[in-house]
């Protein structure tokens, strides 16, 4: 009995801390969102929505190109990231590109807005890593965020395997 319930209350912790993001069907987006969805992006195509928290996140294709849109439940829109060309990036940031990572091909590039300001986005990979460069609307460079989960990943395999020849 004691292990059916500990069983139970295994499944219960995984279901809820499993993922923050839920995906769904429009039909469980309010009113509000899909409203103002349609408004802003009349030729979207290929929706998939998901729930971030209290806010709507949904994932587009415009007229060719891929977006991502963040709603609150209003129906206000939060966040804007629109897939750029590489080509069409301003030339300070292609300059920048040129001069620090011309040994890497970019996997993509993103026009973000969000709270009223505009930021191009590149992103790399490089030896396992994730790296995406921000650059405000001017191309003026802004930072460099390197995804390290990979590094963590491997230092704690490293350190089990440490452990595991030690015994």
């Amino acid at each position: 009995m004691k292990t059916i319930k500990f069983l139970s209350l295994a499944a219960l912790l995984v279901a809820f801390t499993g993922c923050s993001k839920e995906k769904g069907s429009s039909k469980e987006v309010p009113t509000p969102v899909k409203t103002s969805f349609a408004n802003n992006f009349p030729n979207a195509q290929n929706e998939k929505w998901s729930k971030d928290g209290s806010d709507y996140e949904v994932e587009f294709e415009n007229d060719r190109v891929e977006y991502e849109v963040v709603f609150d439940a209003k129906g206000n829109i939060l966040q804007t990231e629109k897939e750029v060309d590489i080509e069409s990036l301003p030339s300070k940031v292609k300059i920048y590109l040129a001069e620090n990572f011309a040994q890497h091909t970019p996997e993509g590039a993103v026009l973000k807005s969000e709270g009223g300001k505009d930021f191009y986005e590149v992103e790399y990979e490089s030896e396992g890593k994730e790296i995406e460069l921000v650059f405000d609307s001017n191309g003026n460079f802004i930072e460099q965020d390197t995804d390290e989960e990979n590094d963590d990943l491997e230092n704690e395999n490293e350190d089990e395997e440490e452990n595991d020849d030690q015994d």
